[in-house]
């Protein structure tokens, strides 16, 4: 839906070839049979600058490709260090000498505290912006993954779980 000669710029259409191109790509949302469901995407190739941007038009909000290539990347860490454990878990909870019950509340600890304060930390980022949540949220499960690595006993390693749920 858009001619030639015209772009992007800044979260508005404007016109002029000066910008560089911009392609308009189709996405859908829910059902893709229905034709009310589907939005535009539109993404701004810049000569002046390598960094494209996704802009939808409806709410004119822009985000450089590579601030959602770094949140996928937060994401994918966040999520390998909470779960690259499981594998060892339940022998490093018995070298403790606890129960089948405690090994199985240790991977139940995590989901618990990730489901309680998930909600928690999207309000917070509502208050103090993305960025800060995620960057603390990642030092948060990072002191978490060394607190697990450096237990002592079976009620830190609880703990450390608890911890990185906290921040998942």
């Amino acid at each position: 839906v858009t001619r030639a000669g015209t772009s992007l710029a800044r979260g508005a259409w404007k016109r002029g070839p000066s910008l560089g191109c911009a392609m308009v790509l189709p996405i859908s949302y829910g059902d893709k049979q229905s034709n009310e469901n589907r939005k535009l995407l539109a993404i701004e190739e810049s000569p002046r600058s390598p960094v494209s941007a996704a802009l939808d038009p409806e709410t004119s909000l822009s985000v450089p490709f590579i601030a959602v290539r770094m949140v996928y990347l937060a994401v994918l860490m966040d999520t390998l260090g909470g779960e690259i454990s499981g594998p060892v878990m339940p022998y490093y909870a018995k070298s403790f000498g606890v129960s089948y019950a405690a090994v199985g509340w240790l991977f139940s600890i995590f989901q618990l505290m990730v489901m309680f304060c998930a909600p928690v930390l999207g309000s917070l980022s509502d208050r103090f912006g993305r960025r800060t949540v995620l960057l603390v949220s990642i030092c948060g499960a990072g002191l978490a993954s060394v607190g697990q690595g450096l237990a002592t006993n079976f009620w830190v390693l609880f703990a450390m779980r608890g911890f990185g749920g906290i921040w998942g």
